[in-house]
């Protein structure tokens, strides 16, 4: 009793039916759907940290490290056994210190490169998932098309079998009402 009408399910017939409109729009759908992955969005962003990773564990890594340190130093009180100087040395009260360190960091137990080759290693990793999930995306997409066309083709073919059993029903009730049954 009108099961079939409260479905719009024509415009996907006629997309689906006609070979030249079927991959195209198929084509749409596994964009669409690879577009709105929220599991490629964070493959993307784990390789934008690898990428992060890569550069500052390679050409980087021989970047220096620089350490300025300054200290200023205030005598308030010189008393007591041994505070003062010996005759004609003067100590002052007051003076400063400052100093640079520059260091490279070229040996540091190799680490720079296992962490390199970590990084290289995880950014291939995680190239081969996103192929995996972008194919994985694709057959999902075609398989949900075809689980849609096979959907379609039993309503209609339901219909036909609605349409004939009131047919047969019609015809029976017209060779009952002649006494043929």
């Amino acid at each position: 009793e009108g099961t079939f009408a409260q479905f719009e399910y024509r415009q996907i017939i006629d997309l689906l039916d006609n070979p030249a409109n079927r991959e195209p729009f198929i084509r749409f759908l596994i964009a669409e759907a690879k577009t709105n992955a929220p599991e490629l969005k964070a493959l993307q962003y784990q390789l934008d940290a690898t990428e992060r990773s890569l550069k500052q564990n390679g050409a980087l890594r021989l970047l220096p490290n620089v350490s300025l340190v300054g200290q200023y130093i205030n005598v308030f009180d010189r008393s007591g056994t041994g505070s003062t100087a010996p005759e004609g040395l003067n100590l002052p009260d007051n003076y400063y210190n400052a100093g640079i360190s520059l260091s490279l960091p070229i040996f540091n137990g190799n680490r720079t490169s296992i962490n390199y080759q970590r990084a290289q290693i995880q950014r291939e990793q995680l190239n081969l998932r996103q192929s995996e999930t972008e194919l994985a995306l694709d057959a999902n997409v075609r398989n949900s098309v075809l689980a849609i066309s096979t959907q379609i083709t039993n309503i209609e073919l339901s219909l036909l079998s609605e349409e004939a059993a009131e047919e047969a029903l019609e015809l029976t009730f017209n060779r009952y009402e002649e006494g043929a049954v």
